[in-house]
């Protein structure tokens, strides 16, 4: 029994290893469905040699819609090699060129190419899985990019290099009526530095540094591609994409010059940063976040200006559906910005009596809506049709303002809200569904704001008057220079700020 037991066991896994094998041919299979899947057509000429497979003249092609050309991309040479583990070795050149083409048929552009050359030392890439579900774990110590550009009906030179400190990159794909790939990344520091000569004695010059970045992506496509002037057939069918990344700072700087003398310049830096992508069936989404933020803008020939703006932070999201669905769907938008600070220079320009108060500024909004949407957004061949129809192809249903902070020249407003919106009713508002509901606004520092404005001259003491009357007309005091307001709309449809009706 034990030997029976013990051949068993052995068969399973000799079984298991074998299923595992994959050759280069799978490889290579694996990797033209990729490209399948995402539009392109991949050629090359292939040879083996034993357990060593060429690949040579490798070009992948994306055709335009209606026929209007083609992007071609000049891939390098790759030599695979199967290892007796049932592994394959992928292995590049240490230095290759990637060319790049765009052709219009009919020729509505002149053709456009460029070559890059590709550095990279000690790359190392292999496959593993079965055929059809394929892992490569690819990895490189510096590499290097560079670009020589010349486009001769506009007399347009530009140089860009690129250097970095390696990366690694673990990435699944896995056939079927949906391919699926699935990518995990760490990218070292990453430099960059151009020059170019935009012809007429105008040239740019600049250099930036990225920090260390990890990413992440996954995706499903179908397997034979996509209608690009229809995505939306193809997310129905389950196509999504999902995108991460985290860096670790930036930094960035450029000049333009005219005959020589240099123009404008301008500089930025940020830390820490964060970024999310997602479309769907369920809408597209995207989130992004930085900190430690720097610009600035300057130019001394025509306008004399320096603009230096610092932020401690910024975050803003955006989410709209895609698809069109018989329920609600959310729309929102949200934005974070604390510890604004712009320069004492640029607030001269608008105060030069430094009569306003220059602290911080910080803008913060949340704002969701709930709306019916009734075409496919990613449909656009209907699209027109859809919005010249008399009937809007959306309408919302709700609308709630979670908050809303303005905070700027020593004054402080905040406010929330929350609206129902019946379609059946489109005519109490002149064709838009009529809201029910109410907001509310706090404004702190309102007057004290004024004062200021008028002592700097921005508000004419002739004008100070009235505009402390329109500003009482829709407020009313709750001391220590604090105004509120309340806007509702009943279920009559009347609007009534702070109880007094004014439609």
């Amino acid at each position: 029994m034990r030997l029976i037991g013990l051949l068993a066991s052995t068969t399973a896994m000799l079984a298991t290893h074998a299923a595992a094998d994959i050759t280069a041919d799978d490889v290579w299979a694996n990797t033209t469905a990729m490209y399948q899947a995402t539009g392109g057509t991949l050629d090359a000429e292939v040879t083996r040699d034993g357990s060593t497979v060429f690949v040579d003249d490798v070009r992948l092609t994306y055709e335009f819609p209606f026929d209007f050309g083609r992007i071609t991309f000049g891939l390098p040479p790759m030599t695979m090699i199967e290892e007796d583990d049932g592994s394959v070795t992928q292995k590049l050149p240490k230095s290759f060129d990637v060319d790049f083409s765009v052709e219009s048929e009919p020729a509505m552009i002149e053709d456009f190419r460029f070559s890059a050359l590709v550095t990279q030392a000690d790359f190392v890439s292999t496959a593993t899985g079965t055929p059809g579900d394929i892992t490569y774990e690819r990895s490189a110590g510096a590499i290097g990019a560079t670009v020589d550009l010349n486009i001769d009906f506009e007399d347009v030179t530009v140089s860009f290099e690129i250097t970095g400190d390696g990366y690694s990159q673990t990435t699944r794909v896995q056939e079927g009526d949906l391919l699926r790939i699935t990518s995990e990344s760490e990218t070292g520091d990453m430099r960059y530095s151009y020059q170019s000569d935009g012809g007429y004695d105008f040239s740019d010059e600049g250099s930036g540094e990225y920090g260390p970045t990890t990413g992440a992506f996954a995706a499903a496509l179908p397997a034979n591609g996509f209608d690009l002037i229809n995505p939306a057939a193809a997310i129905q069918d389950g196509m999504f994409f999902d995108a991460t990344t985290t860096q670790n700072g930036t930094r960035d700087e450029s000049t333009t010059s005219f005959d020589g003398e240099v123009m404008t310049r301008t500089a930025s830096s940020s830390g820490v940063g964060s970024s999310a992508l997602r479309l769907s069936e369920d809408g597209f989404f995207v989130e992004a976040e930085v900190s430690d933020i720097q610009f600035m803008f300057e130019e001394r020939e025509f306008i004399d200006l320096l603009a230096d703006v610092n932020m401690n932070r910024m975050a803003v999201s955006y989410q709209v559906p895609l698809m069109a669905r018989d329920t609600a769907q959310p729309v929102g938008l949200t934005l974070d910005m604390t510890g604004v600070v712009v320069n004492e220079e640029l607030w001269d320009m608008a105060d030069a009596t430094g009569t306003i108060s220059r602290d911080p500024i910080n803008v913060a909004l949340d704002i969701v809506s709930d709306v019916i949407l009734e075409v496919d957004l990613l449909d656009f061949a209907n699209l027109e049709t859809a919005f010249d129809a008399p009937e809007p192809p959306f309408m919302p249903e709700s609308l709630t303002i979670n908050s809303l902070l303005i905070d700027a020249m020593g004054a402080n407003a905040t406010g929330t809200g929350a609206f129902e919106f019946d379609a059946t009713d489109t005519e109490t508002f002149d064709g838009l569904p009529r809201p029910e509901g109410d907001a509310e606004i706090t404004i702190m520092g309102a007057n004290a704001l004024l004062d200021q404005l008028s002592a700097a001259g921005l508000v004419p003491d002739a004008d100070l008057g009235g505009v402390r009357m329109m500003l009482g007309m829709f407020t009313r005091p709750a001391g220590d220079d604090t105004l509120t307001s309340t806007l509702a709309v009943n279920p009559e449809g009347q609007v009534l700020v702070n109880g007094e009706r004014i439609r």
